[in-house]
């Protein structure tokens, strides 16, 4: 039995900034003046910066217009040859698309995102696209690969020591395997998200962790019911 709760998911969401001198991105601070301020532009790298800004600022207001605005961005770095441009927009549109449950266009340009970072050798964005992609095959339904993309995440985060990052990735393979149904392995790697976020002190994680596990001994308790 597949199960799903909203508590389930931590999400490294990759977005990318641009640090622009100019005191006119400085005064650029409302969404009025970014409009404003992307008419008055020339087709240029700052027009895209623009209009990624507008982008960004709709994420989580209005997805629609967030992806109208990135497809606008991304069009106009690719006719320019703003490849940071291309990069930012391709990262909100796949971030957008994401959220709004359009996961098959979610993925497509996240490999997009992840043949970037394969070019620039950019290893830290190769394993945050790789969790991301093990993300969506999640919701895919893509079990064993969701947890193929999450383990190569994972390992990227053992090498450098990063905590949050390995129990991030714990937790995310122990939903694969809890799905499967595979609860035994889905445990095992519960908890052994939850000893690094004890160690860290993070009440947010452990308290994640634990609503997890809890679905797990109810799904088993079904489980062993069901066969009797």
């Amino acid at each position: 039995m597949v199960f799903k709760t909203l508590i389930k998911f931590q999400f490294f969401l990759l977005f990318i900034y641009f640090t622009c001198c100019s005191s006119v991105f400085a005064q650029a601070n409302s969404l009025d003046s970014l409009v404003s301020l992307e008419i008055s532009l020339r087709n240029d790298s700052s027009k895209v910066i623009v209009l990624n800004q507008i982008a960004d600022f709709y994420m989580g207001k209005n997805y629609i217009k967030s992806i109208n605005y990135s497809k606008k961005a991304l069009r106009l770095s690719r006719i320019i040859g703003y490849s940071k441009g291309s990069l930012n927009s391709l990262t909100t549109l796949a971030n957008a698309y994401d959220y709004i449950g359009n996961y098959s266009e979610a993925q497509k340009l996240n490999f997009k995102i992840l043949s970037i970072y394969e070019k620039d050798n950019n290893i830290e964005g190769i394993n945050t696209i790789y969790n991301n992609i093990g993300i969506i095959h999640y919701y895919l339904g893509n079990y064993s690969h969701a947890i193929e993309f999450t383990k190569k995440s994972l390992k990227y985060y053992q090498n450098i020591n990063d905590s949050i990052g390995i129990a991030m990735c714990y937790n995310n393979i122990a939903n694969s395997y809890s799905d499967e149904e595979f609860y035994e392995k889905s445990l095992t790697y519960y908890f052994k998200a939850l000893t690094f976020y004890e160690v860290l002190n993070d009440l947010s994680g452990v308290s994640l962790i634990k609503g997890n596990v809890g679905e797990v001994y109810i799904e088993k308790k079904k489980t062993k019911h069901m066969s009797i």
